[in-house]
């Protein structure tokens, strides 16, 4: 982005240029670096509880059998029930806490990106927006651009997230039984490239609607 003064008003111009996943956490960072990090921070942590619960699983598991054959007391079962009992109340305390983080980050988005995208979309010649084509794609693009921006920050995150679950659940099978997560890579690969596949058909989809809507 670079500053361009305009009849001695200094104006934001967005450079054209392909945005990569980098550039979505740059704007999203540049629209408020707080709630971007704690967003980023839940996934983080959402990717690795799926491995932490199987460990906890095994653990409860193992405590409860040992409390059965009187070589543990009853109190050593508090600790695993407890994380367990964290772990899986996690995911919905901290989901309603980050809706309401990324509705803040939303708000910021809206100050900033898309009144750089209305600027840009001002300064647009004629011509171009005689293009049924351009006209498509200023359409797409102006249409909510901080609601694109959240849910593409989202999709990658989300993908993060899944990567880290898959990688963290592999670890522990790797450690216990070596085929089992042989097992959950080979069913794991195919998944992801499905939802690969399918993000792509979506934005294709939407590349189609928004015609119609600008109708």
């Amino acid at each position: 982005m670079q500053i361009v003064q305009m009849k001695g008003i200094y104006v934001k111009m967005i450079k054209y240029k392909k945005y990569s996943i980098v550039d979505l956490i740059r704007i999203s960072f540049k629209a408020s670096p707080m709630y971007s990090s704690i967003i980023i921070f839940e996934q983080i942590v959402s990717g690795i509880i799926p491995g932490l619960k199987l460990v906890y699983v095994a653990m409860f598991i193992d405590t409860a059998i040992s409390i059965a054959n009187k070589k543990q007391s009853l109190y050593n079962v508090g600790y695993p029930l407890i994380i367990l009992i964290f772990l899986i109340s996690y995911n919905t305390i901290i989901g309603r806490i980050i809706k309401f983080v990324k509705l803040l980050l939303q708000i910021r988005l809206r100050s900033t990106y898309r009144l750089d995208i209305l600027q840009k979309q001002a300064r647009i010649e004629y011509k171009h927006i005689e293009n049924q084509d351009t006209r498509n794609l200023i359409s797409r693009i102006s249409s909510s651009p901080e609601d694109q921006i959240l849910k593409a920050f989202s999709n990658v995150l989300s993908l993060m997230k899944l990567i880290l679950q898959v990688v963290s659940v592999l670890l522990v099978f790797f450690t216990q039984i070596w085929w089992a997560a042989l097992l959950v890579l080979i069913v794991a690969i195919p998944l992801l490239n499905i939802a690969a596949k399918s993000g792509k058909e979506n934005y294709q989809i939407q590349r189609e609607v928004s015609k119609y809507k600008r109708k």
